[in-house]
């Protein structure tokens, strides 16, 4: 057995003791399992694709309707109507903050309340 084990290492530059742990695990579990990566949370998770023009141009247009019916628009009503909405794409709150920065969307101050607005050359053009 060492003979086969020395061979190995020659073979696959991999030192004794993890031939020696992958051997123990296998007689363990009847099979070698793959080691557990730690989760990277969001990094690596590309948004880009939300963010295209269409996606950007629906979210005006359900600003606009909050505006029409003389409602605040804010993040939490917007991503409470997109998730209830099936033919708009369900997104999170941070998202559909992202998205209006995006769009021109600033908060203001009035009587101590903070709401969206747009901006005004956004509103011109």
């Amino acid at each position: 057995m060492s003979s086969l084990i020395k061979r190995t290492v020659v073979f696959t530059n991999v030192s004794e003791c993890v031939l020696y742990k992958w051997l123990k695990e296998h007689n363990k579990h009847v099979e070698v399992l793959s080691p557990k990566t730690l989760s990277r949370g969001g990094r690596g998770r590309n948004r880009e694709h939300l963010l295209d023009d269409f996606n950007l141009g629906e979210l005006r247009r359900v600003m606009h309707g909050f505006y029409k019916r003389r409602e605040i628009p804010m993040v939490r009503k917007l991503t409470a109507y997109f998730k209830e909405d099936n033919s708009l794409l369900s997104v999170s709150a941070t998202t559909i903050h992202r998205m209006l920065l995006n769009v021109g969307v600033r908060y203001k101050k009035r009587s101590r309340n903070s709401f969206l607005i747009k901006a005004t050359h956004v509103i011109r053009g």
